[in-house]
């Protein structure tokens, strides 16, 4: 994908993107394209015009939850800069995956399940899908990749030691290190053992 890098006015675009969330929710993927003078986000049948400067040679592709996200996330850089780089978009501080392709319509995004549940969860406390779609989208595919499927025993024991630690102000994130440390420190041991007998 060739590098794209634009200047948009922040209020223009939030504006933008907040009527396409409104009018259209069912389509998967939205577009970005650019004519020279101005930018066009399409949202299904919707299209927002903005005007802009810089260069964005050729169309980019984002699943549709994250343009909503985008939506109702403060914007706080003016001119707001989009900018892409090795299949990820940045738009100021918030940044996606992307795709020089079509994304093809097949359905529900493999995470949608995991975030409407979590909405639903945290409904109550009045956080929005949207809300979680962002979290979503600005989270560490290197993070997560540490509390994937195989791992459900070891979150569940996490989220339990949390939920009593998190009074005190202890992260997750410290409780999954304290794991693997002492779990390096137990084989380090069995090791040791194993050498000397």
């Amino acid at each position: 994908m060739q590098e794209c890098r634009l200047e948009v006015e922040a209020g223009q675009f939030a504006k933008a993107l907040k009527l396409l969330a409104r009018f259209e929710s069912k389509t998967n993927q939205a577009e970005l394209e650019f004519d020279g003078s101005m930018l066009m986000v399409r949202l299904g049948d919707s299209e927002q015009q903005i005007p802009a400067a810089g260069s964005w040679p050729s169309p980019v592709h984002i699943r549709s939850r994250f343009v909503r996200a985008l939506a109702f996330r403060p914007i706080l850089q003016n001119p707001l800069e989009l900018s892409t780089e090795n299949d990820r978009l940045t738009v100021g501080n918030f940044s996606v995956p992307c795709s020089a392709e079509p994304i093809e319509d097949v359905g529900p995004s493999p995470n949608d399940e995991r975030i409407a549940e979590a909405a639903h969860i945290l409904k109550k406390l009045r956080v929005s899908r949207e809300k979680i779609a962002e979290l979503v989208a600005q989270a560490d595919p290197e993070y997560a990749s540490l509390w994937s499927n195989g791992y459900e025993p070891m979150i569940d024991r996490v989220a339990k030691a949390w939920k009593i630690l998190a009074p005190l102000g202890v992260d997750p994130r410290a409780i999954r290190q304290a794991i693997e440390e002492s779990v390096r420190h137990a084989f380090t041991a069995t090791t040791a053992t194993s050498t000397k007998d």
